[in-house]
């Protein structure tokens, strides 16, 4: 079937002559039936326009999400597709990586595990949290709503709850739990 199907429920319907594929009530394709075993039947076009999407086929092309890698990606994507990897894996992993830590640390944290000759999202990880120290910075959540997108909320003060662990750990294991009004320790 057509390769902008792929993971869609579609309908197969089946003669003794032909199969046919249905998405909806729309026809999308249909073959002669075969009754070998062990046989592939398909649309030379479709074989074509699957190919022409792996990502294995476009080695100067990056994956939407890491074109911010730029030249640095494009070599590293270039090895990866010389292994035996998978391209969707690291790409999504990668994705993930320039989402939190932005497109110039991650790039340069993957020039960085390319030059000790290893490829892989986990060593790119390691170099960004490990080596470097980062911390996760994600962009704000835009909401779409200018007065949701400009809400701004002060951190809470979480020192009531240190008290309350404190208490608890200084406290007998066979008292009785405090009193919450009892003046002078925390609510």
């Amino acid at each position: 079937m057509p390769p902008h199907l792929v993971d869609q429920c579609v309908l197969v319907r089946g003669t003794d002559h032909d199969v046919s594929v249905f998405l909806g009530p729309k026809r999308v394709a249909s073959h002669a039936r075969c009754w070998d075993t062990n046989k592939d039947n398909e649309l030379p076009a479709h074989r074509q326009a699957a190919l022409a999407q792996k990502p294995r086929c476009k080695p100067d092309q990056l994956p939407p999400g890491l074109v911010g890698l730029g030249v640095v990606g494009v070599r590293y994507f270039k090895i990866l597709a010389a292994g035996s990897r998978s391209l969707r894996r690291e790409s999504v992993r990668l994705t993930f990586l320039v989402e939190l830590f932005g497109d110039s640390a991650t790039s340069s944290a993957v020039d960085e595990v390319m030059h000790t000759g290893h490829v892989g999202a986990e060593y790119v990880e390691y170099v960004l949290r490990h080596k470097r120290g980062l911390t996760p910075c994600a962009p704000p959540l835009h909401l779409g709503d200018p007065a949701l997108d400009t809400i701004s909320l002060p951190e809470p003060d979480l020192s009531l709850y240190d008290q309350r662990v404190a208490l608890a750990m200084t406290r007998d294991p066979g008292a009785p739990p405090p009193d919450p009004t009892t003046p002078g320790e925390p609510q």
